[in-house]
């Protein structure tokens, strides 16, 4: 019953489907919050001030690379 069950399930609206079929998604580029953080206005605005990060393994850009090697090449 349980694979059967599986077999019809429908993903809730706007979920399973990569945002596609959502009035107004899925539309552009998705920007993580350390690459809005690292854009130049944002950046100039950090100038001067000491600045901590908490992150784990997973805090990474869309190129994977390490949010505090970013961090260190800003």
């Amino acid at each position: 019953m349980l694979a059967g069950g599986a077999a019809h399930a429908t993903p809730a609206p706007g979920r399973g489907t990569g945002g596609q079929g959502t009035k107004g998604r899925g539309r552009g580029r998705l920007a993580l919050g350390v690459e809005k953080l690292l854009e130049l206005r944002t950046l100039k605005t950090l100038d001067g001030a000491s600045v901590g990060l908490i992150t784990n393994p997973t805090g990474v850009d869309q190129a994977l690379t390490s949010t505090i090697d970013l961090l260190i090449e800003a």
